[in-house]
């Protein structure tokens, strides 16, 4: 009868534990989705290579790889939970803890490309290796490392990605990922855009503190973003921020540029545009025409030296007028003009674009001063002296911040006076756009320009000139 009472009360306790254990699981199921997104000192967009996510409340670390850049994290206990995902399964690591030496047997793999990488506790890659497989199967990959300490195994292929800790207690000798099996190393690949979002399945509960560290290449170098720290909750966009801006360095896989002459031009990142870093100097179109210089007078595609020497033009460049400069201009932008192949005459809302850049943009000031934006864009080289700070030509200023390195090659007044002028002194912009004309019967006979002034807090106006008048030339990348 004893017996039979204990029976009793022990189905009683397991009725309400098995609800326990239902409400649990249901609980225990919630899904939640980061998405992320990088920017750079500038506010302009930086592509993220990888995002290492660690779950400070229940201490595990985890990431995700370009090109994905969203996460769902799915509550979990580990390798059971990756068992039931779909695509590949990372499902053994054995021995775990080992001695410097492990393997990690991978099944489902699909053929195409196998990214793997291995990184410490704070987020550094220790080794990495990019595998393509031949055909579908499963693989092991043989692991060792050389220090001891807890890591972060994370293989992925189209389908997510997938990890694990890793607890080395040895030394194997060196950090190496190797593969087993019938594939061939691939050394370089870059993935699709139809790559899907990353999935996590780890313990995860609402409220969990999260920190997320984004990594990115930066000038061949791989960089690190501030860390962001928020609690877990069913959906969060996070922002990473990197202390670095591509403002000033040389455009991305073209650095330097060649014109029909063979004349050599450095190229500079001033924002989301990418411009030549000095003036113009050609003496043909691309097509091999020629480009006439003319000394005095004025007339129709002529080309002058500044202030009239040729010893100006290898600091200053050429001063073409508005025809020479847009080549017979035809009214259809972007206007290749005299600019090489693959470059252009900016028309004035693209030069109002850098210079708004650059007053919009609070690092680059000179005495934290919106409106001395000159010194700013404007090189170290070529300039009279100038005593007033801020200024392009004063001697202690912080010049050519954005690495746009303005010259004041001055210009040519071809209406009337036939002379030159503010050479040192003042650095002229043509752009491709007309003045819009006063009236329908009267087509506009003045062009749109930009300048820069070798004095403090004047800004860098728009101004208006005659077509016959001759100023230095930028080309700005297609």
């Amino acid at each position: 009868m004893r017996i039979q009472n204990m029976t009793v009360t022990k189905c009683k306790t397991m009725i309400p534990l098995l609800f326990l254990f239902i409400w649990m699981t249901n609980v225990n199921c919630q899904t939640f989705t980061v998405s992320f997104k990088a920017m750079d000192k500038d506010q302009l967009p930086v592509r993220l290579d990888k995002v290492i996510i660690e779950n400070l409340s229940k201490q595990w670390v985890d990431s995700i790889m370009a090109p994905d850049t969203m996460v769902q994290i799915t509550n979990g206990t580990g390798v059971d939970d990756m068992n039931a995902q779909t695509g590949f399964r990372l499902s053994v690591v054995a021995p775990n803890p080992f001695s410097g030496i492990t393997q990690v047997r991978l099944q489902g793999v699909k053929a195409g490309v196998l990214m793997s990488e291995i990184a410490n506790m704070q987020g550094q890659i220790v080794t990495s290796r990019t595998f393509e497989c031949s055909q579908d199967g499963s693989c092991v990959l043989n692991i060792s490392l050389a220090n001891k300490g807890m890591y972060a195994l994370t293989v992925s292929q189209k389908d997510g990605v997938r990890s694990a800790k890793l607890l080395n207690t040895g030394n194997g000798g060196e950090n190496l990922i190797s593969l087993d099996g019938f594939y061939t190393e691939q050394n370089t690949y870059k993935y699709d855009d139809k790559m899907s979002r990353a999935t996590i399945i780890k313990p995860a509960d609402q409220y969990d503190h999260m920190r997320y560290v984004g990594y990115a290449t930066y000038n061949g170098v791989e960089i690190e973003s501030a860390p962001a720290t928020y609690v877990l909750v069913p959906s969060k966009k996070v922002t990473l921020n990197f202390d670095v801006t591509h403002t000033g360095l040389p455009c991305f896989g073209m650095p330097m540029v060649t014109d029909v002459d063979g004349n050599l031009y450095n190229t500079v990142q001033v924002g989301t545009q990418c411009w030549l870093k000095e003036n113009l100097r050609t003496t043909h179109y691309a097509n091999g025409e020629s480009i006439p210089m003319t000394t005095g007078g004025y007339g129709y595609c002529y080309r002058y030296l500044p202030n009239g020497d040729s010893a100006n033009l290898q600091t200053y460049g050429y001063l073409y007028d508005w025809n020479a400069t847009t080549h017979s201009f035809s009214g259809s932008n972007p206007n290749q003009g005299a600019c090489p192949t693959g470059w252009h005459v900016p028309t004035i809302g693209e030069l109002n674009a850098l210079f708004s850049f650059v007053k919009n943009t609070s690092w680059l000031w000179c005495d934290s001063n919106s409106m001395c934006d000159a010194a700013a864009l404007a090189d170290s080289v070529g300039w009279d002296d100038s005593p007033y700070q801020c200024a392009p030509g004063y001697a202690g200023g912080s010049n050519n911040m954005s690495g746009f390195s303005a010259r004041p090659a001055g210009m040519y007044n071809g209406v009337g006076s036939n002379t030159y002028a503010s050479l040192g002194r003042t650095a002229f912009f043509w752009s491709s756009t007309l003045v819009p004309p006063q009236t329908p019967v009267y087509p506009s006979n003045e062009v749109y320009y930009r300048r820069l002034d070798n004095s403090a807090g004047v800004g860098t106006p728009v101004g208006g000139s005659g077509k016959t008048n001759a100023m230095s030339v930028r080309c700005l990348r297609d």
